[in-house]
């Protein structure tokens, strides 16, 4: 496990943020075998007489580096392209669950490994938060309204994103514990 030093975080281990797998190369060999598996076991599934006996391995792997945002439709281009697979519509639906398939198996795969290394987070309901998008590289602050510590993961409601505390609309961004720092206390004069 991977550790890298910092000043202030969220963990019950003070001087550490510990860096949580959420990437398949992040897994050790059985945990990646595993979400190798439930893949393969979609592929196996799916109607297409023309992959009898073909090895699913190699192709699930591909497609779990690959499937961030695609949908059926690019996933059987894929396996038409490079793989010889006869597409129709009825693999095309079978294949739009694939990215959710994957996802469920990292996910699972992460709540193992939080369980296995004890891994506790400290932070609350309430506490301030900020952190900067990867998307358009602002910065943003807001307060934890949720946490997933199986994953790592908290919700942060924040106002400037147009988040609701009540009705319909979005009440609020579910960010990794790694992207967020705790919000900088203001200092007080005397």
């Amino acid at each position: 496990m991977e550790n890298v030093q910092t000043s202030g975080t969220l963990f019950d281990k003070t001087e550490y943020i510990i860096k949580w797998p959420r990437r398949y190369e992040d897994f050790d060999d059985n945990a990646r075998w595993r979400i190798r598996d439930a893949v393969c076991a979609r592929l196996a599934d799916i109607e297409c007489a023309e992959v009898d006996g073909e090895d699913y391995a190699e192709i699930a792997e591909e497609l779990i580096k690959w499937h961030s945002h695609h949908d059926g439709y690019e996933i059987a281009k894929l396996l038409e392209d490079y793989h010889g697979w006869k597409i129709s519509v009825s693999v095309v639906e079978d294949l739009d669950s694939l990215p959710n398939i994957i996802n469920n198996a990292v996910r699972a795969e992460i709540a193992n490994w939080s369980k296995a290394n004890n891994i506790r987070l400290t932070c609350k309901i309430g506490d301030r938060v900020a952190w900067l998008d990867r998307w358009n590289h602002k910065a943003y602050s807001g307060d934890i309204v949720g946490i997933d510590g199986e994953h790592g993961e908290v919700t942060v409601f924040c106002e400037a994103l147009g988040h609701v505390r009540t009705g319909v609309g979005s009440h609020g961004r579910i960010l990794s514990v790694e992207q967020i720092q705790p919000y900088p206390e203001e200092k007080k004069d005397g």
